[in-house]
């Protein structure tokens, strides 16, 4: 049975489509212990306590001073929190993020992809804080500016966190190839479904293979197959999760395998575990 969405998380999910932007402090998170796709960008800073949550189906640990950061179409699910467990969680529409993100010439998106927690010394906590804080003030404003103002902050934000994490501001070595990773990752977001190869993508943006590959890793530091791979394999873990009455030919069919063995092999060459054995550990868990 499906969990009851409970009404002040609608109330939220409005808001955002509404305004684009939510800021809230929360003690823990509405996930019910039940994976999904966030359709938002999630930046979040905690205060105390930790939360065990998983990203992308591996288990992560949120502890006080972490700030992670979700892009869109991501599975996160968060399993439990400590009772003192408190964070403030900035939620911002993936179209409202694309207009924040459009002025910044690298946004470390492969980085966070990979592990979306960074960890801030206590001088970095309190720095991060005072934005943080007029960020919340500036959103109460009613004022023609107010959008603006807090894109502003917002990208300051995004600056300040990519000086703690890396040590520069220096973004210019970037900016030529940045914007191909990007499309790259949204092009894998919509056709991974139909196509598993490098090939396919190369020719979509009409580039030869071996280019097209030199430019993914050069600026993500990883294989464009690599990134297929993951989308593909975390997608495959949240349809065996959350559609309890899909075979396994079901399952494959829907992420573009026409032959379960297919599927079989692939799932178990990225992962070291057939789908069987994965989706039985799964529900052993859940007894």
């Amino acid at each position: 049975m499906k969990p009851v969405v409970e009404s002040h998380v609608m109330n939220d999910l409005k808001r955002i489509a509404d305004e684009g932007i939510l800021i809230e402090d929360v003690s823990s998170m509405p996930v019910y212990n039940e994976p999904y796709t966030t359709p938002n960008y999630v930046f979040c800073i905690n205060h105390s306590g930790q939360m065990d949550a998983e990203y992308d189906s591996n288990r992560v640990v949120f502890k006080p001073h972490d700030v992670s950061v979700v892009y869109p179409n991501h599975i996160i699910c968060a399993h439990s929190s400590s009772p003192d467990y408190h964070a403030t969680v900035i939620v911002m529409s993936a179209e409202k993020f694309a207009t924040v993100s459009n002025h910044v010439a690298h946004i470390d998106r492969f980085e966070y992809d990979q592990n979306p927690a960074c960890t801030l010394s206590e001088e970095q906590y309190r720095d991060m804080m005072i934005i943080v804080e007029a960020l919340r003030t500036m959103s109460r404003l009613e004022t023609p500016m107010r959008m603006d103002i807090l894109q502003a902050f917002l990208l300051s934000l995004m600056e300040m966190l990519h000086v703690f994490r890396y040590g520069t501001s220096d973004r210019h070595l970037h900016i030529q190839h940045n914007s191909l990773s990007r499309r790259f990752h949204d092009a894998v977001i919509e056709h991974c479904h139909e196509h598993h190869d490098v090939a396919f993508y190369a020719e979509y943006f009409n580039l030869t293979p071996k280019y097209f590959s030199s430019l993914i890793r050069s600026e993500t530091g990883h294989s464009a197959s690599h990134w297929i791979s993951i989308y593909i394999v975390s997608q495959a873990k949240m349809l065996m999760r959350t559609q309890t009455n899909a075979t396994l030919q079901q399952i494959g069919n829907m992420l573009g395998f026409t032959e379960q063995s297919n599927f079989s092999r692939y799932f178990k060459r990225e992962t070291g575990l057939a789908p069987e054995v994965w989706r039985k550990q799964q529900f052993a868990r859940k007894r």
